[in-house]
């Protein structure tokens, strides 16, 4: 095991007692490479300048282990004496040194100071030492040249040579390879890597080119905000959906691809799918009726020959289970609370690059404008209108009105201001003679089109339960009741208006694109990842176990991680896999089959107690569990980990979440950092764990929550991985190791 050579426990940094950045907690071995990155502005010299005490911490501490002097050990950096620390750290800065008349060699020979005496006098020794040190960063012919007239680039050589002469233990260089030709990249470079390997040196450095940091870096650390956006070898957290979340990558000029450290710019032919054809379903209010109308819109467009590709607002899992069963493809998330800003419209791009389509239909949640947040309208269908440029078509149920539609429209529209998304109305739950009258006034006295309407009728409604509607599954004859609601939509609903709204021109799949993609097997068959040998992860999905988010699932595969589903219930074997990952979903509904399945639930004791890494959330977490109380009795699960879950009789939590994790060894989510997410359920467990802090967004309600127990993380809140890269990233890794530890 390598010496600890510098520890930063819970460090802040920032200028005039404010923390700019805070929670750094780094430790760095003795010989380790460890290099920082991210966008301008974003506190990397600020960290810099506090570890070699040219700034002052605003809290927290820094440990410095000191190999020479009386007393050496991990020692309080502020205890070092000029001379002793000079003896430890060499800095290169990119602040300007102050050289008057000095020659090139006279810079150079500074780093000699710390071992001459008072007067500064070289001995022969030292001029040995200055001459070696220009030599390695081949300076030789700079030597008699005054400082101030050579380039930029001379002068960084010089200034590491300076620090080759002072014989740290420790160097520091705040982007050491800028104004540096590649050539001089390289070789500097070169000459870290040598002190790191061949002396034991210890490098901590900040660079802007992500190819050489992530070439020659045992360690990346990511800063952005004020935290740590990311910590670890750079294999294991460094991706492409990293780099664009770290520098706010717009994908629209291009991308960078870790694959071969390369800018790859836009061709003009590819685009950023967001010029897609695209509406959005939304309501008034809840219980309008817009998953029917979305699904019953999307059976139509594809009976007009077009390819839709369907999304949700906000975290619901079982709408996009209907869109799906209409599709035949998976449905996205679109949630400004998990993807804020520019996220959220890559998050649509991505979904529509692995599933092209000819037009969107994005469903709504709740009222159009209810969210949260102070504003109360944060995360809401109209901001996720507004960030995606999505036009907007309500959905009314008017039954029982008459004119009073119209100011319940105008006050909609005009609460939105002008330059709103809404465009259009589809009135819900009318005769055919309401409707005509509704929309000769609505069009008559508003800027907004009519694209139809629904008559009631009680066969086309769907039953729910307390998570929102029954799964498409545990509907009777769903397909039949979907077709008759297009064959109704064929006489009712306008399809020029809604293409119109859309942007569309209304014709139908272009020639080109006629040419269908093949979903992913879902059938137990593994999913092959651009990393062949990848780690296997199975996944638990049947009735008992199916809220994923295919964003996360997708998220897995560019950690490249290979996806098997399987069965809890209906299957006797757990497949062989390296890692286990059990969603939510209703297992309170089947514990009594969950129960008989004796064989799977030894079979994941048995392979969570020899290490294999597991992952699960909401009913996944009851699963593990040594019981689940029911209202038909109570019944044996996993065993995993104590306790047993029992049904309340109240909500026990609801709404978005942050989790930080608390200590280095919490599971996936060590201290400082943070992943985003959201709980609904009813359940509550005898022990929760206290792995993370929950706490609600904008408030100041906290507790704790999850278990982390070796390589099993597990808890009631649902998680959005794209919030914290590192997070998947570490569950990958771990799913790596077991893999090869079974090799």
């Amino acid at each position: 095991m390598k010496e600890q050579h510098l520890q930063l426990d819970h460090l802040a940094v920032g200028y005039r007692g404010k923390a700019l950045i805070r929670d750094i907690e780094i430790g760095v071995e003795r010989g380790e490479i460890v290099t920082l990155i991210g966008p301008n502005g974003s506190g990397k010299s600020t960290i810099l300048k506090s570890i070699t005490r040219q700034l002052a911490p605003v809290g927290g501490d820094i440990l410095l282990a000191a190999f020479s002097g009386d007393h050496p050990g991990m020692k309080d950096l502020e205890k070092f004496s000029p001379e002793e620390l000079a003896r430890e750290m060499a800095v290169v800065l990119t602040g300007r040194l102050q050289t008057e008349l000095m020659t090139c060699r006279d810079v150079a020979a500074m780093g000699r100071y710390p071992y001459t005496g008072r007067l500064g006098i070289l001995s022969e020794e030292d001029q040995q030492k200055v001459e070696e040190a220009l030599a390695a960063v081949h300076a030789q012919e700079l030597s008699s040249r005054p400082f101030e007239a050579v380039s930029d680039g001379e002068r960084q050589r010089i200034l590491l040579a300076r620090a080759i002469c002072q014989e740290p233990e420790i160097i520091v260089l705040d982007e050491p390879t800028s104004y540096l030709d590649i050539r001089h990249k390289l070789e500097l470079l070169s000459i870290l890597r040598g002190m790191a390997r061949n002396q034991g040196i210890t490098v901590v450095m900040s660079l802007h080119e992500i190819d050489l940091a992530m070439k020659i870096s045992d360690r990346v650390i990511c800063v952005k905000g004020d935290r740590i956006f990311a910590c670890g070898r750079p294999g294991e957290i460094l991706n492409d959906e990293v780099i664009r979340r770290l520098y706010d990558l717009d994908p629209r000029c291009g991308s960078f691809d870790t694959k071969t450290g390369s800018v790859r710019l836009p061709q003009p032919e590819e685009g950023p799918a967001a010029g897609i054809p695209r509406f959005m379903i939304a309501a008034p209010g809840s219980g309008s009726g817009k998953t029917l109308v979305t699904c019953g819109l999307l059976r139509l467009l594809q009976r007009h020959g077009l390819r839709p590709a369907a999304f949700k607002c906000g975290p619901d899992y079982i709408d996009p289970m209907f869109h799906r069963k209409v599709l035949g493809i998976p449905s996205g998330n679109l949630d400004m609370f998990f993807s804020p800003g520019e996220e959220v419209r890559e998050v649509f791009r991505g979904t529509l690059r692995r599933h092209p389509a000819d037009i969107a239909v994005i469903e709504g949640v709740m009222g159009y404008y209810d969210g949260g947040g102070a504003s109360g309208t944060e995360a809401s269908s109209f901001e996720l209108a507004k960030q995606t440029d999505t036009p907007v078509i309500l959905v009314v149920r008017a039954k029982g009105m008459a004119r009073s539609v119209v100011p319940l429209l105008k006050g909609f529209t005009a609460y939105e201001a002008p330059g709103g998304m809404i465009r259009g109305v589809i009135l819900n739950s009318v005769s055919k003679s309401t409707a005509a009258r509704m929309k000769q006034w609505i069009e008559e006295e508003t800027d907004l089109r009519v694209a139809g309407y629904l008559p009631q009728d009680s066969t086309l409604s769907w039953d729910s339960r307390h998570l929102g509607l029954l799964q498409p599954e545990e509907l009777k004859e769903l397909d039949a009741q979907l077709d008759r609601l297009a064959d109704l939509m064929e006489e009712t609903i306008d399809a020029e208006v809604l293409l119109s709204i859309a942007g569309a021109d209304g014709r139908g799949v272009q020639e080109e694109q006629t040419s269908e993609k093949k979903a992913p097997e879902e059938d137990g068959t593994v999913i092959a990842a651009a990393e062949k040998e990848g780690p296997v992860i199975a996944v638990a999905r049947d009735e008992a176990f199916s809220f994923y988010y295919e964003e996360n699932l997708e998220v897995l595969r560019e950690c490249g991680a290979r996806i098997v589903f399987f069965s809890p219930l209906n299957d006797r074997e757990l497949p062989d896999a390296d890692g286990l990952l059990l969603g939510g979903g209703y297992p309170e509904l089947h514990a009594a089959e969950l129960e008989a399945n004796t064989a799977m639930r030894e079979q994941i004791r048995a392979r969570a107690a020899e290490g294999m890494p597991v992952l699960a959330e909401c009913g996944g977490f009851m699963y593990l569990q040594e019981y689940l109380e029911v209202p038909g009795g109570t019944f044996r699960m996993c065993g995993v980990l104590p306790g047993g879950c029992r049904k309340t009789d109240h909500l026990v939590r609801f709404g978005y979440l942050e989790l930080t994790g608390k200590t280095p060894d919490a599971g996936y989510l060590p201290a400082g950092h943070r992943i985003r997410g959201h709980e609904f359920h009813y359940y509550d467990s005898t022990d929760n764990g206290d792995a993370c802090e929950a706490s609600k967004p904008g408030k100041s309600t906290r507790w704790d929550c999850m278990k982390a127990e070796g390589n099993i993380m597990a808890g009631f809140p649902h998680l959005w991985y794209r919030s914290d890269p590192a997070f998947a990233a570490a569950f990958v890794e771990k799913c790596r190791e077991s893999r090869k530890g079974k090799g």
